[in-house]
């Protein structure tokens, strides 16, 4: 397990750019499309690259190597009803692990709830229940809180999942957590074993706090903010935004920084057990967009990631 995955190891940073402001949800049309996006650290290197299909992304492929020599590579593809994704399917490039398939829940502008699917090998039962989120909003039309539902009989280390959920609950990893596994005999009903709720409080269009309960754990987020604006505002993000920051998904502007609390909740009382600071810094273009950022987390090791951004010409 790598350092930053043990200090989020009970955490979901984890998948989707959502539309948070007057427009609908589940939709993204930026004025300057993101091509390729790679990221360094001591132990990983991650390429994202973006596929479009006119103003509408058509896909994403994610390769990854770890200073271990694990590879990986997902491909995630995106359907739409409209404007708005309705689907997304995740895929392992090397066909070893099942596909998994999100679909979007839309009342009226607001996204309603996320379903997760699995394939399995069983005939009788070619797909499972895998996953269930549902979005609350306030009077602004903000995401205020998302209660997050995994199902599954076993938990495996080999799971598309890991890099579709910072999509949905973007900048907190699932990268060596537990993962769901379907059984191979069996179709069993669904059994929760993950539950947690994310809350969110804005200063305008930032997400102040993000705070996560997943029972006998808190984490509680709270940013400060930059001028810049977030290239990634309303946009699918896809998993390598644990490597960034947890809220690109719902920000207009970067962060500039960000303190951490840790908490354990045990019987009633809460107890903190450690506190973290994190800097942002970057560099832009010409007209004003990020082309690197460097994200550096203070705590007991300090932490340095370098992204660099590539645009549609």
């Amino acid at each position: 397990m790598n350092k930053l995955s043990i200090k989020v190891f009970c955490l979901i940073p984890w998948l989707c750019m959502l539309m948070v402001g007057c427009q609908k949800e589940g939709v993204y049309q930026p004025e300057k499309k993101l091509s390729k996006i790679h990221i360094t650290t001591d132990y990983l290197q991650r390429d994202m690259t973006w596929h479009w299909n006119g103003n509408l992304l058509k896909s994403i492929i994610v390769n990854s190597t770890d200073s271990y020599g694990s590879v990986r590579g997902d491909n995630y593809e995106f359907e739409y009803q409209g404007q708005r994704v309705k689907n997304i399917i995740c895929t392992d490039i090397s066909g070893y692990d099942p596909a998994i398939y999100y679909h979007f829940h839309y009342n009226g502008r607001h996204l309603s709830y996320i379903e997760g699917v699995q394939d399995t090998n069983n005939e009788d039962f070619p797909q499972r229940p895998c996953a269930k989120y549902t979005f609350t909003h306030n009077d602004h039309n903000q995401i205020t809180e998302i209660q997050v539902e995994r199902y599954g009989e076993k938990k495996s280390e080999n799971d598309p999942l890991t890099e579709i959920l910072p999509m949905i609950l973007p900048g907190i990893s699932l990268k060596d957590a537990e993962r769901i596994h379907q059984s191979q005999t069996e179709m069993p009903a669904p059994k929760e074993f993950d539950k947690r709720v994310i809350t969110l409080a804005y200063e305008g269009d930032n997400v102040k706090e993000y705070r996560v309960d997943c029972g006998s754990m808190e984490y509680v987020y709270q940013y400060q903010y930059m001028d810049y604006l977030n290239p990634m505002y309303h946009f699918f993000s896809g998993g390598y935004t644990e490597l960034i920051m947890p809220t690109f998904s719902y920000s207009r502007n970067l962060p500039s920084s960000a303190d951490i609390q840790y908490n354990r909740v045990w019987a009633g009382s809460v107890e903190n057990i450690g506190n973290y600071h994190n800097e942002y810094h970057y560099q832009l273009d010409e007209d004003g967009y990020i082309t690197e950022s460097q994200y550096t987390g203070i705590d007991y090791d300090e932490i340095v990631v370098t992204s660099r951004y590539e645009y549609v010409k």
